[in-house]
């Protein structure tokens, strides 16, 4: 049975964690943090989104993050899928880097 669809309100900020693949780091140098973040900017201006709050940890981080128009989904697709792939490339590995599932909470109070 699938899951529901996630409740996502226009404007109001939502709190996403997202964590690597079995716990494992999804960082490993500084670079990679800086390459992370570069991504989050440029897309944050593409889809005018307003990037609230960050925490960039070894194995996961969080994001507090308020859309527009554009839904969450899309937006953490295009900076997964662009970290990963760079990431990939960088560290010569293959696979996933993220848990399959994005974990977040339905809104900020």
């Amino acid at each position: 049975m699938p899951r529901r669809s996630r409740l996502q309100v226009a404007g109001l900020p939502v709190h996403i964690i997202q964590r690597g693949n079995n716990r494992q780091a999804c960082f490993f140098a500084e670079d990679d943090y800086r390459f992370f973040l570069d991504c989050l900017v440029r897309l944050a201006k593409r889809f005018r989104c307003a990037l609230h709050a960050y925490v960039l940890m070894t194995n996961h981080f969080h994001l507090l993050l308020r859309t527009g128009s554009t839904p969450i989904k899309t937006v953490m697709q295009r900076l997964l899928s662009g970290y990963a792939g760079a990431f990939n490339r960088r560290h010569r590995r293959i696979g996933q880097i993220f848990h399959i599932g994005l974990l977040w909470k339905k809104r900020w109070r």
